[in-house]
């Protein structure tokens, strides 16, 4: 197996934006507030924070820069830390469609190419079992390599994209957007369709393991609360958290932003 880099990292260093099509109809996030809750992270510019490689405004490492953004959601009130995104319940992912199958791909390489191996994370059902072609179907589905993901982007140590490939009958399809993610999951019926929604419609959005402040969830009334990140700068690396909702209709929204970390040791 291909050693696999760290997605989040990647991600994260490289600022780049999973694609977002508002023309097809999809679910397209809202936008932050102006003014987060507790802190202004917006107003800061990266000359501000960083000077000769060190910290020119001297925070600390482990610091809570917005402390009432926290408060506000009180992680002790029902949420819990997230699986990463390739380790999630993909068993709980209930299509809108009949299909036979779907799997989620991964790509990697120095540039998003076709030619580029795919490596299947997890499959779901078996391929081209209802085809009536099943020989043409497999080639089809073989076939399938879009260069563009739901999750992608590129740094210096190369680039990554992540998509979901489905097959029906003779048909198959990809998933690379928020609206072709919306369009495959239908109603959001579970956390792991809430965080792969969320993956798609929030460009950089992502989380880490084992921390409630790096990634957490709970379920509400209509849908889901999520809390992760994004990258803003890559060289200083800064990210920003996000509380977001994802509703049972697939609408999501940002409903906070504050500043998470700083870290001017980052370097590419």
């Amino acid at each position: 197996m291909r050693a696999r880099w760290p997605l989040v990292l990647v991600l994260a260093l490289a600022g780049c934006d999973a694609p977002v099509d508002d023309d097809d109809g999809g679910p397209a996030p809202t936008p932050p507030p102006d003014e987060p809750v507790g802190c202004d992270p917006l107003s800061l510019t990266e000359e501000q924070v960083c000077d000769d490689g060190r910290n020119a405004e001297g925070f600390a490492a482990d610091q809570v820069f917005c402390p009432e953004f926290w408060a506000s959601i009180d992680l002790d009130d029902g949420w819990d830390t997230l699986s990463s995104r390739w380790t999630m319940d993909f068993t709980a992912v209930q299509p809108a469609a009949v299909l036979d199958h779907w799997e989620y791909r991964n790509i990697q390489g120095e540039a998003l190419t076709a030619d580029l191996p795919v490596d299947v994370i997890v499959s779901i059902g078996t391929p081209c079992a209802t085809a009536a072609d099943p020989v043409a179907c497999a080639d089809a589905l073989a076939a399938l390599r879009p260069v563009d993901g739901f999750v992608s982007g590129c740094a210096p140590t190369g680039c990554t994209a992540d998509s979901l490939a489905w097959s029906a009958g003779d048909s198959v399809g990809a998933v690379t957007d928020a609206a072709s993610m919306a369009a495959f999951l239908g109603a959001v019926d579970s956390l792991p369709d809430a965080l792969l929604l969320a993956s798609a419609s929030v460009p950089g959005f992502g989380w880490s393991t084992g921390d409630l402040m790096q990634g957490a969830a709970r379920e509400v009334a209509d849908g889901w609360e999520i809390v992760g990140s994004v990258p803003v700068w890559s060289a200083p690396y800064r990210s920003d958290a996000l509380r977001l909702h994802v509703a049972t209709d697939g609408t999501v929204t940002v409903e906070d932003r504050a500043l998470a970390a700083l870290d001017c040791g980052v370097e590419l």
